[in-house]
């Protein structure tokens, strides 16, 4: 079972649900329309869906199980109809599509001057925004017209041959961003694919033979994603902060942003915060603001897809500034006016966060609520595997710091079983090696005594990597058992490293 028509429904935010109800009041809400209707409610609003036998004969009494399917197939065109037409103004390239579109429904009518008129509005468009791909596609639709209009055939072929280069150029980029994105993923950003650092400064060095295209903001946008990337494979954080900085604002003095390539800019200066908190600079600050500026731009274009950015960073700010309580405070007001409601993965880590950030304050009523709330959500099966180890981990650390030691025995064995395979990769050793040190002195608290355990987890402590606010460890495994050493609690060994007031 698919489940294809619920999982799309239920991912729809307050907004789309208005508008599909607006866009379905065209209907006269009789018969299979109302049905239409009926169906999308009771899955939306009573927790129902496609499978339910209870629904299937409500709205098909006879168990007409054919009409039904057919019903669910239409509900989901009509679902998909309306999210194109709400989101039609938030990306160029469906205005783009749209001409394209209209062009074609005029050549199919013979009227090409009429057709000719909407390429040459997608060609602007496409020039303008530099989508070499899709301008390519409006150069193959012009040429087709050539007989039928008076436009210039050898303008226009000389056009799509320069585009051509460029789109090829582009392409290039993209396959190879994209592959050192997905190779990064797979060694879990460990900093081991040093082949990856020869293998762009060669595509770098072919890319200098065009001048030409290297001035091309689309390019120079795709580079710089891809000099980021290296950074990070890197784990150079001050060179990584040094050149998005340098990079953004050379953009931007440049004019090289604007609506068409918004979220790029944005996706800037998310790299610039996220690389000031690893680098644990207090210019952070200043870039959390100018994050919050861009997500109001264009009529809060990208405000739901990265709004949790700027809370976050908020967050950080507060904790490592040993502002507990204004942290708390920020997401419980997250949490309580359901401003992360349409996003699942922002919403469970809101709640991760203020476990976290109760465990650092010793409540752990609170800690334990917070989590509960996304271990028992129907969302956490959803999640992969690699967060639900390290959730399970969390969660197995504030149980042991809060005595109820069977019960973190318990969980410390089940995640060894069902997390077994992750747990044998080299990628997460780390957590392996957490899991086994914690397992060992929940059943044996005295072993913290013993010097051969003392020393493996003084070498695991000397091995780890610098501690990174903001890292995939809620908790940071190294601190929290360099705590079990010292005798002290996890909070003393959190950094002051935002010394100022946000």
């Amino acid at each position: 079972m698919s489940y294809r028509l619920t999982k799309l429904i239920r991912s729809l935010t307050k907004e789309e649900v208005r508008n599909f109800k607006i866009y379905t009041s065209r209907f006269a809400h009789k018969g299979d329309e109302k049905k239409l209707v009926t169906l999308f409610d009771a899955i939306r609003k009573h927790d129902r869906d496609e499978y339910d036998e209870k629904l299937v004969n409500r709205l098909f009494p006879d168990s007409a199980k054919n009409s039904f399917y057919r019903l669910k197939n239409r509900l989901v065109g009509e679902i998909e109809e309306s999210l194109t037409q709400f989101h039609k103004d938030k990306d160029h390239e469906f205005e783009l599509y749209r001409l394209l579109q209209l062009s074609k429904i005029y050549a199919f009518k013979s009227d090409f001057e009429e057709a000719k008129r909407y390429l040459e509005k997608a060609e602007k468009l496409a020039t303008n925004s530099d989508n070499y791909s899709l301008l390519n596609i409006v150069y193959e639709k012009i040429l087709t017209l050539v007989h039928r209009t008076d436009f210039p055939t050898e303008d226009y072929i000389e056009k799509y041959k320069e585009n051509a280069q460029l789109a090829g150029l582009s392409m290039q980029n993209t396959i190879f961003q994209a592959d050192i994105v997905k190779r990064l993923r797979l060694s879990n950003f460990s900093g081991k694919e040093s082949e990856v650092v020869e293998q762009f400064n060669d595509h770098i060095s072919r890319l200098q033979s065009e001048n030409e295209s290297l001035n091309s903001p689309e390019v120079q946008l795709q580079i710089s994603a891809m000099i980021r990337s290296v950074f990070l494979q890197q784990k150079d954080f001050q060179g990584l902060l040094k050149y998005s900085i340098d990079s953004y604002e050379e953009f931007k003095a440049e004019g090289i942003f604007g609506k068409s390539n918004h979220e790029k800019k944005i996706v800037a200066l998310v790299w610039i915060i996220n690389a000031a908190t690893k680098a644990q600079k207090p210019n952070l600050i200043h870039y959390v603001e100018e994050l919050h500026e861009a997500l109001l731009e264009y009529n809060k274009l990208f405000y739901d897809k990265y709004i949790w950015t700027y809370y976050q960073s908020k967050v950080i700010i507060h904790t490592f500034s040993r502002e507990i309580d204004a942290a708390i405070e920020l997401l419980e007001r997250v949490k309580e006016e359901n401003l992360m409601k349409d996003n699942t993965n922002h919403l469970i880590f809101t709640y991760i966060n203020l476990s976290t950030l109760y465990y650092f304050k010793d409540n752990f009523g609170e800690a334990f609520s917070n989590l509960a709330a996304v271990i028992l959500s129907p969302d956490f099966k959803e999640l992969s595997m690699e967060w639900k180890l390290r959730i399970t981990l969390l969660e197995i650390m504030l149980r042991s710091d809060n005595g109820d030691i069977e019960y973190a025995i318990g969980r410390c064995k089940e995640a060894k079983r069902k997390y077994k395979s992750l747990l044998s990769e080299e990628a997460y050793q780390r957590e392996n090696q957490l899991l086994k040190f914690t397992s060992q002195l929940l059943r044996k608290p005295d072993k913290i005594n013993n010097k051969v355990f003392k020393e493996d987890l003084e070498r695991f402590i000397a091995q780890s990597t610098e501690f990174e606010p903001g890292s995939n460890e809620a908790i940071n495994y190294s601190f929290w058992l360099k705590a079990k050493i010292e005798n002290r609690t996890y909070y003393d060994l959190i950094p002051n490293i935002f010394d100022v007031s946000v």
